[in-house]
């Protein structure tokens, strides 16, 4: 088990001595070029896996993420990661109940680094939307290989898109949050942008 530890910077700053001779180095368009910043590795952590969950959004792709054994990692208890696509989670070799070495990119986003092939088989890749209970299919890209789910009519979708629709950003609509969106939705009384 990793020994914890719990640091308030994530990395140093090399830079010359003399001020003057930073400033005559001048600066790049963000940072200046007599100083370099350097990140500490991330500790991992291991941890068990218990399963895998789907997260729907507005597009209709659903990605993974990891539940774990909840593991204390700088100072936080962590208890899931995602997974980001299904190329990712292939890539990752997990099976039901392996030990995940999980760290915190930067100190903040939980991510899954590697796993272990001591669990007892493949993880299933739903061929159903936990939303809606429509068909899913993986569709490959450029860079990944996606699941989505396939249903035009999916009220998960509809709902991710609403939230989006009525956000700061768009139409900010103060007071109107995911959770009493899907509580209209629920009752009949939203069932597209102009209700």
């Amino acid at each position: 088990v990793a020994e914890e530890r719990y640091l308030p910077y994530d990395g140093v700053v090399i830079s010359y001595n003399s001020v003057s001779y930073v400033k005559s180095l001048g600066n790049t368009e963000k940072t200046p070029r007599g100083s370099v910043a350097y990140k500490y590795e991330d500790d991992t952590y291991p941890t068990k896996l218990k399963k895998v969950t789907y997260t729907l959004g507005k597009t209709g792709i659903l990605t993974p993420n990891a539940e774990f054994e909840p593991v204390i990692i700088d100072g936080t208890t962590v208890t899931k990661a995602s997974l980001y696509n299904i190329s990712c989670m292939k890539e990752l070799g997990l099976t039901n109940g392996c030990t995940c070495y999980v760290k915190k990119c930067n100190l903040i986003i939980p991510a899954v680094e590697s796993c272990d092939n001591d669990g007892d088989g493949e993880i299933e890749i739903v061929d159903t939307c936990p939303v809606c209970g429509g068909k899913t299919e993986i569709v490959h890209t450029e860079n990944a290989d996606l699941l989505m789910c396939v249903n035009p009519n999916c009220s998960g979708k509809l709902l991710k898109k609403l939230s989006a629709f009525v956000s700061k950003p768009a139409m900010n609509i103060d007071g109107l949050s995911e959770a009493t969106l899907d509580l209209l939705m629920s009752r009949g009384y939203i069932e597209s942008f102009k209700d």
